[in-house]
């Protein structure tokens, strides 16, 4: 018989949480309540019947017979945790209070998400947590041509190293690619160094490891860019039919190859390389062309973005996409 793997919930688990005098939460702690959590140092009374129907973990521990000598508060056993209170705190607010912050796709409750995630998974509330990874995969889709549409629509700012430190935290390894790039495409390197102040309180800090991999990805990705540019203006890419430049039905040939040298100096000269790296052609770039020249760039511009797409997870040192699994 396999032996049931001992969780934080267990009695036996050590502590120094019990020499310290608990404190009762107010906003759970119900007089009907027929369990105590103590998370750490805080005591919440709640209901087993509701535990049980979230969460499989409680709907099991229902079913196990208690113990002789078990610790009890006001005739309810006390059942010891090691978690966060916050966490319970935000997993409490759902499945009491209805609270539905998690949903709201104007901003990423980061708090309330990552509580979802992580007693989610530790305590089979599966449920919140599959409702916490759909919020978190709309914010950070791995199709390039949703991702592109998003970026159109909104801006990805304050959250983005939480983010990454939750992914990092619940080895969820299919979203990083994303995860990493909005991190250098959005912070300069005194906040990837310094960290960021969060919407609730406090500085969101990376590890030094992961410092060190976006910053080199960081000058990797803009000088790859400045590359493809190049060869585009200097017409190395020539494997691809359509490459010609300008086309060969250009009705405005002088304008657009003045446009053509305008855009790869704006380019290269241009702090924005990883802003325009998985925009559209025609939101990055002012110059004008025909509308034959046009089509062609945007055949080059979208050939080239699949092929960073394909190559993003390489530069922050992860495996190719098909290969990153989720725990």
């Amino acid at each position: 018989m396999t032996k049931r793997k001992r969780t934080s919930c267990d009695p036996e688990h050590p502590t120094e949480s019990r020499l310290v005098e608990p404190v009762k939460n107010s906003d759970f702690w119900f007089e009907d309540g027929n369990v105590v959590l103590q998370a750490q140092t805080t005591q919440f009374r709640v209901h087993r019947s509701i535990l049980a129907r979230h969460s499989n973990v409680f709907k099991d521990m229902n079913g196990m017979p208690q113990p002789a000598e078990q610790e009890l508060l006001d005739g309810c056993p006390v059942v010891h945790l090691y978690d966060d209170p916050k966490d319970w705190l935000n997993i409490f607010g759902i499945i009491y209070n209805n609270d539905a912050d998690y949903k709201d796709l104007s901003w990423l409750a980061i708090p309330l998400i990552s509580s979802m995630l992580r007693l989610g998974k530790k305590y089979e509330f599966n449920d919140l947590h599959t409702a916490a990874m759909d919020r978190i995969k709309h914010e950070l889709p791995h199709n390039m041509y949703i991702f592109t549409n998003q970026l159109k629509a909104r801006f990805y700012t304050g959250h983005e190293i939480d983010t990454l430190n939750l992914l990092l935290e619940m080895n969820i390894q299919s979203l990083l690619p994303v995860a990493c790039y909005l991190c250098v495409r959005n912070l300069t390197l005194k906040e990837l160094f310094r960290g960021t102040k969060r919407r609730e309180d406090g500085i969101a800090q990376l590890p030094p490891v992961w410092i060190e991999k976006l910053i080199i990805a960081k000058e990797k990705m803009v000088n790859d860019i400045k590359q493809r540019v190049l060869k585009w203006v200097l017409g190395e890419f020539t494997s691809h039919e359509y490459i010609q430049f300008p086309a060969s039905s250009c009705t405005k040939p002088a304008q657009c190859s003045a446009s053509q040298l305008s855009t790869c100096q704006l380019v290269i000269s241009s702090p924005l390389q990883l802003d325009w790296m998985f925009l559209p052609f025609s939101d990055c770039c002012p110059d004008e062309y025909c509308n034959e020249c046009l089509q062609v760039i945007n055949k080059v511009y979208l050939t080239t973005q699949g092929s960073l797409w394909n190559e993003l997870p390489r530069y922050f040192g992860l495996p190719d996409w098909e290969q990153l699994k989720d725990a």
